[in-house]
């Protein structure tokens, strides 16, 4: 059994990289090159960045195991839902260098 402390901690990350996902995504969508000019937008890429690559499995096996609330807003846990956001944000970043 997950210690209850580890779930509310979880459902606490999910929310603030939920957050700054849809602020991401919303920022991309409107006008991707809007991202590169705003530092926000930029530490929002670095954190959720950060994340994917350190407590997003975690999270997403949480989610995986029914351990978090179903009414919990988890598209940043969608298996690619947030890789492809960045990947999308790098790879504009990496053609307006060259």
């Amino acid at each position: 059994m997950i210690e209850e402390s580890k779930i509310l901690s979880a459902i606490d990350r999910v929310e603030k990289m939920e957050a700054l996902f849809d602020q991401l995504l919303n920022a991309f969508e409107a006008n991707p090159d809007s991202i590169k000019c705003d530092a926000e937008l930029q530490s929002a890429v670095r954190t959720l960045s950060d994340y994917l690559n350190t407590e997003w499995l975690y999270d997403h096996d949480l989610d995986e195991q029914k351990c978090l609330p179903h009414t919990l807003k988890r598209g940043v846990l969608s298996q690619d839902g947030l890789y492809n956001l960045l990947c999308d944000i790098r790879s504009l970043w990496d053609s307006q260098e060259n």
